[in-house]
């Protein structure tokens, strides 16, 4: 479809990207192939929320690099305050809160994070 004109940054009734939809659905390739194609990276949803912030809620961490590797911001909220770290955290996906920490200076707002990441895997374990 994109080969017949159709433009990349498409987006469903609830304002979802194609980019969105394939970083929530884990489907690398495709997300490859849109970031290549210039899909617009940090474009948010109804709800404010972008694919990075999609990806790190499902936790892929290949995507998560995808994404970051080609520009996303790895601090831009979704107007409440949550930011991708935020729900990487929130659902324990330590390894991608170890990948976003090593990518950009933390806050005082991702430490808390962090450590919010390591007592939901410490109770996780119980």
């Amino acid at each position: 479809m994109i080969e017949a004109g159709i433009s990349v940054d498409l987006s469903d009734h609830k304002g979802n990207s194609l980019l969105m939809l394939a970083t929530y659905n884990g489907n690398l390739e495709t997300t490859k192939m849109l970031i290549s194609r210039n899909a617009r990276i940090d474009k948010k949803n109804d709800r404010g929320q972008t694919p990075l912030a999609g990806v790190c809620f499902k936790g892929n961490l290949e995507i998560v690099q995808a994404l970051v590797e080609a520009g996303a911001n790895i601090d831009e909220d979704n107007g409440l305050g949550t930011t991708s770290m935020f729900f990487a955290s929130m659902f324990g996906h330590t390894d991608i809160v170890r990948y976003l920490q090593k990518r950009k200076k933390s806050t005082l707002k991702d430490k808390i994070y962090i450590t919010l990441s390591k007592i939901i895997r410490f109770f996780r374990r119980k």
